[in-house]
């Protein structure tokens, strides 16, 4: 008797831990589909990071992650390059006055690409990478939005684009 409890205990324990085990699997493997794993290039979350933190460092989260929202939509747009450090370091020739002329003011303001604020810049990796990762987006930023302008700035292209939304101080724009 003293030798079957324990091998009863034995049996029974494998049995639970199997079903454990089963249990375990299952979530796991559902985890997975439901959050893909994703190589995340860190020259890419660098650039995304820089752009919200130097465009957004003052705003709200959901600010940040609108700002990181209209950035995902031009590298996912064929009107922009396919990269976030393309985008961001996007540099046109005006037509008109033949100066080079940013996507994002900060890229050719003469100051340093250095984030000072280490808070922040932390916010603004863990904001990248969230949108890097798993997608993540502003619920209030839909697809079409390509656009947005600091509201003391008065930009020539806002009288032609429609006003989707306003979030902190910026407002967004889609064609």
């Amino acid at each position: 008797m003293r030798r079957l409890v324990p091998l009863l205990l034995l049996l029974f324990s494998k049995s639970a831990i199997a079903q454990q085990y089963d249990y375990w699997v299952e979530h796991a493997l559902e985890y997975i589909a439901k959050h893909p794993i994703v190589h995340v290039d860190p020259k890419e979350k660098t650039c995304l990071a820089h752009n919200i933190y130097f465009e957004a460092r003052n705003e709200s989260y959901e600010g940040k992650l609108a700002v990181a929202t209209v950035t995902t939509n031009r590298v996912k747009s064929k009107q922009y390059p396919d990269t976030y450090c393309g985008v961001v370091w996007q540099i046109r020739i005006s037509p008109t006055t033949g100066k080079r002329v940013p996507q994002f003011s900060w890229t050719l303001d003469g100051k340093s690409d250095t984030p000072h604020n280490r808070r922040e810049f932390k916010s603004a990796m863990m904001i990248a990478e969230e949108v890097l990762r798993f997608g993540k987006r502003s619920a209030i930023i839909d697809h079409e939005v390509l656009n947005y302008h600091a509201n003391y700035v008065e930009p020539f292209w806002a009288d032609h684009m429609t006003m989707v939304a306003r979030i902190d101080t910026h407002l967004f724009y889609s064609n």
